[in-house]
């Protein structure tokens, strides 16, 4: 559950968070909650930052660099269908990852499985021959990890960070873990419930050890913060433990029922701390957002599949369009390509019940392209037509 204020009021607001197929989700409390007035203001700092306009410039890795927003996105799997549709819809940048424990899949640390790295490698030149950009998320916890080995394990990733980004010198931006600040991971401390910003500290001593080791392998390589869904204390925790010279680009999760809220708020919220700890010129990321008929039936209730299509379509292109104006993010990544129902109980037993006969609950998921037959959403449709950060 994620509490926050807006204006001096507690609301609870609607959270999805995902990996690994999980899917969390705050409750939404309406009492004593003026849903217009915080509409009216969430559409005020929407267009005070589309006033304000794309920033001038961005620097990475001492250079100056576009600041121009664009669009990637998540994907499972490769194939070459996916290839066609990236291209016909012109994305270039792709996030994939890659398991830690999937790798180092032995009890002896720095031990790597080479039939796991072999597969990667092919993977990487299938994007990289289809003018694809891969952002590889690297996170898991093989054998021995724990909160209080941390230490240990921040040393055992960097090891793990620098065989990778030598290995894979077409692999230039690298993603450390996913969702750290939440969970998926003992090594900062989620599990043992640590404040918040505590957990930001125990990721900018892992930065620490990572960064160089990274950056040592080979120099052009970007580190890209994992994604957050914290947007306030955890980031504050990676400044407050000294991990500014330790990372490239921010980078945050943004889910939520209107999606432009937490897209447009959230964010917001990251570039002031950012500001306020010297960063003004790095860049943030989004690296998952998205909209599905699981999440629209929390908010709003069940519905017919033709009105998930179209309020899916909408929302997502709704934050393209801000984002375009106003360049909150230089990269955004849509939530997912494809991607099957993360539903359960009651929300999955409505969901079923509001579709047509035959028609598959995947298809009606994070997805943006249909699960059962590869066949494009009418979003996708839309992107084909016109991607407004292309």
């Amino acid at each position: 559950m994620i509490l926050h204020k807006i204006n001096g009021i507690l609301i609870t607001r609607l959270v999805h968070m995902v990996c690994c197929g999980i899917a969390m989700f705050a409750t939404v409390t309406a009492s004593a909650v003026d849903w217009a007035k915080i509409g009216r203001e969430m559409k005020q700092m929407q267009m005070k930052l589309e006033r304000a306009g794309v920033p001038r410039y961005y620097i990475v890795n001492g250079k100056k660099v576009s600041p121009w927003p664009k669009l990637g996105i998540g994907v499972h799997g490769i194939n070459e269908q996916m290839f066609k549709d990236l291209k016909k819809a012109h994305i270039r940048y792709v996030r994939r990852t890659i398991y830690w424990h999937l790798v180092e899949n032995t009890q002896t640390p720095g031990v790597y499985n080479e039939k796991e790295l072999e597969r990667f490698r092919r993977e990487i030149d299938m994007l990289t021959s289809n003018n694809l950009i891969p952002l590889v998320v690297v996170h898991g916890s093989p054998h021995g990890i724990s909160y209080e080995k941390r230490h240990e394990g921040y040393k055992r990733f960097a090891a793990l960070m620098g065989m990778m980004a030598k290995r894979f010198p077409k692999v230039k931006y690298w993603e450390l873990w996913n969702e750290m600040d939440d969970g998926f991971t003992p090594l900062f401390g989620a599990d043992a419930k640590i404040p918040m910003i505590e957990r930001g500290k125990c990721y900018a001593e892992m930065l620490k050890e990572a960064y160089p080791a990274i950056k040592k392998a080979n120099s052009q390589a970007v580190v890209v913060v994992g994604g957050m869904v914290d947007f306030n204390e955890f980031p504050k925790g990676i400044y407050a433990g000294g991990g500014k010279k330790y990372f490239d680009i921010m980078n945050l999760h943004t889910y939520g029922v209107p999606l432009i809220w937490s897209y447009v708020e959230r964010g917001n919220k990251l570039r002031q701390i950012m500001n306020a700890n010297g960063d003004r010129y790095k860049p943030i990321w989004n690296t998952e957002f998205g909209s599905s008929a699981d999440a629209l039936i929390r908010a709003w209730g069940p519905h017919d599949a033709k009105w998930y299509d179209q309020t899916q379509a909408s929302q997502l292109m709704e934050c393209l369009e801000f984002n375009r104006k106003a360049g909150l993010y230089q990269l955004s990544f849509i939530y997912q390509y494809q991607s099957g129902d993360e539903s359960s109980g009651e929300i999955r037993e409505k969901l079923v019940k509001s579709l047509p006969k035959g028609a598959s609950r995947d298809d009606y998921s994070y997805g943006i392209v249909r699960l059962s037959n590869g066949k494009p959403t009418p979003f996708m449709k839309q992107l084909f037509k016109h991607n407004p950060l292309r």
